[in-house]
């Protein structure tokens, strides 16, 4: 179970950090590509989790104050960075713990690091403000005073005290301090407040930590989000094992140089390649890619005929390692069309993801049927579970029957829908789908409108868009599937092309939506908990996660299923067999695939202990490697 219950965030060319050498210009960089482009979320996720943004955030900012890797059943504390550390109950049953940091901590520029540093990085993240210019907050619901401090980020932060410049304390709320081990919640980095909040500082007075000075939506507008230069992308003052010398965000190429700064992970271990290339490559052009010397590793790749490929090829060698992640389709059901469930459960009922599997995975793929990853997909111990979760086959009969619920019974004359007849299936802009207890004369309508012009004029068709990246074989699939199966249901598929940049922007809904779905895959990191957005279960009573799916009883499994991160397994497992269900009962996504990664390394890059599959990422898989 180690992995299954984690909950799993421009410089100049010229501008040349203290900490680089002059080595590192030198020496030929390792050039490592990877099919997902980055969007430039190197800071924080708030903005957006695409997993080569989270490798870069990795790669950028080391100095956690837990830690945990793939050997670990529990987070820890990183005592790199931590030197004392203590806990202590409240009278109202919270808990306070009380975190003293090393005295040697820097960023890449030499400058100190202090608790300053860390406490910003709670209220920053924390605050309305972060919501105000496009991201999303992080609700801490386990600390004390943040709903107050999230509405009005001027005040003292309750739960939040500094107390000397290395000394700060976290006081949990009695609801949350019932959960047991609360270091899972100490996944903090520190930012340089002077870079992202230039003028404030960081004071308590007594009554929790505040920013004093020109703190608002507007000035972390200007230094996160400026173009060519905000920290969100462009941070030049990092604490990670690399620093970013260069990021050109439309061909998606980051140049990083090794931080001489950096004294190592929790193990004590130290990057040792001087200079890193990171860029985009196609699955069209990743074999020539590698054998022509230009790139040197390839991350995550999925396609079994790629991978069979490479093991043609003496020059190229193959590490595999299980995905804990997944592809899915997710839903935007803010949108009319696909806001009634049964919709979303015609689609799913369109689609043979076992034929998917196997024509783009081969036998390194597995079907999943909820949000979960190869260590459940392939486990004995998790069958029994994954089997009680409903699951949606091609099904032409149950689809149209979950259309004919929400009201698509009509043609575009107002006359019932006729399979003989073809077409697209229409309803009424206004109807309202009846309740499981309606009464007969309540039901769905079930004759004619056609010599109703009024209500013929208000049909609108069953017209469907979905969102695809190009170039991407297994959306294509998906979509090869839905043009042929959907049509016989009496939908329309349209199909929109998106960067994924663009995609992602839409997925968080930083954009207005145009489509009704959008193909995606998730990796899960080390804080992932089961539930597929990572949020906090008052996100699915305000329609705030990226399915916008509006929810009580999702809530309430997605706080349970949170509570009992650190419960025993047998209580886990009811909470998550109880909240997947639900999940592929109200359907805000598809599953469809999780699968079997292999990094590609070609011989010529000299590249030596590299074991992605130790790792959660390359990202710090590469820390431990040499040329």
């Amino acid at each position: 179970m180690k992995r299954t219950r984690l909950l799993i965030l421009a410089l100049a060319l010229a501008f040349l950090l203290p900490a680089f050498t002059g080595r590192a210009e030198e020496e030929k960089p390792l050039v490592v590509a990877s099919v997902t482009k980055m969007n430039g979320n190197f800071t924080t996720n708030m903005w957006g989790n695409n997993t080569s943004d989270v490798d870069m955030r990795l790669l950028l900012h080391g100095l956690p104050l837990v830690y945990k890797d793939v050997r670990q059943e529990a987070h820890a504390i990183n005592q790199s960075v931590v030197r004392a550390f203590s806990e202590r109950g409240e009278a109202d049953g919270g808990r306070t713990l009380t975190i003293t940091l090393q005295p040697y901590l820097v960023y890449n520029d030499g400058s100190p690091i202090n608790a300053r540093d860390y406490v910003f990085s709670i209220l920053m993240t924390a605050s309305r403000y972060i919501g105000d210019i496009g991201g999303s907050p992080v609700v801490m619901h386990f600390l004390k005073g943040s709903a107050e401090y999230a509405e009005n980020p001027t005040i003292p932060f309750a739960g939040v005290r500094l107390l000397q410049h290395d000394t700060f304390e976290l006081t949990f709320t009695p609801e949350t301090a019932r959960e047991g081990s609360l270091l899972h919640y100490l996944n903090y980095q520190p930012y340089p407040y002077g870079i992202i909040a230039p003028g404030c500082d960081i004071l308590d007075d007594g009554q929790g930590v505040y920013i004093s000075g020109p703190w608002s939506a507007e000035l972390l507008k200007t230094t996160l989000l400026a173009p060519g230069s905000g920290y969100l992308t462009y941070p030049k003052k990092t604490s990670g094992p690399y620093s970013l010398v260069s990021f050109d965000k439309e061909s998606g190429v980051a140049e990083l140089a090794i931080n001489r700064n950096y004294f190592g992970n929790p193990y004590g271990v130290k990057s040792t390649i001087a200079r890193l290339r990171y860029e985009h490559v196609q699955n069209k052009d990743i074999l020539a890619k590698l054998l022509a010397g230009e790139v040197d590793v390839v991350n995550k790749v999925s396609a079994d005929e790629i991978i069979r490929e490479a093991a043609g090829q003496p020059e190229l060698s193959a590490i595999d390692y299980p995905r804990e992640g997944l592809a899915f389709l997710g839903f935007a059901t803010e949108r009319p069309l696909v806001s009634g469930e049964g919709v979303r459960r015609a689609i799913a009922y369109s689609l043979q993801v076992g034929q998917i599997v196997r024509d783009y995975l081969g036998e390194r793929g597995k079907r999943v049927y909820g949000f979960y990853g190869s260590d459940i997909a392939g486990s004995p111990e998790w069958a029994s579970l994954v089997n009680s979760i409903p699951r949606y086959d091609l099904n032409a009969e149950a689809a149209v029957k979950e259309l004919e619920k929400e009201g698509f019974l009509y043609a575009a004359d107002g006359e019932l829908f006729s399979a003989d007849s073809g077409g697209v299936r229409y309803r009424l802009s206004d109807f309202v789908k009846p309740g499981e207890d309606a009464q007969e004369e309540n039901a769905v309508p079930t004759v004619s409108i056609a010599d109703k012009p009024e209500q013929v004029a208000k049909l609108v068709p069953l017209s469907i868009t979905i969102g695809i990246t190009p170039e991407n074989e297994a959306a294509n699939q998906v979509v090869s599937q839905l043009e042929q199966n959907l049509p016989r249901i009496g939908a329309q598929l349209n199909v929109t092309i998106l960067t994924m940049p663009s995609l992602l922007e839409h997925y968080y809904r930083q954009v207005e939506r145009t489509c009704d779905l959008y193909f995606l895959g998730s990796n899960f990191m080390k804080d992932f908990a089961g539930n597929p957005s990572g949020y906090s279960p008052e996100s699915f009573d305000l329609g705030n996660t990226p399915s916008a799916l509006r929810d009580p009883v999702m809530a309430e499994l997605t706080r349970r299923i949170r509570d009992a991160f650190t419960a025993g397994p047998a209580e886990y497992k009811a909470v998550w067999s109880e909240y997947q269900n639900h999940l592929a009962t109200v359907l805000p996504v598809i599953p469809l695939y999780t699968n079997e990664y292999a990094d590609l390394v070609a011989a010529a890059s000299g590249l030596k202990n590299y074991h992605p599959e130790n790792h959660w990422s390359w990202a710090e898989a590469i820390v431990y490697a040499g040329k």
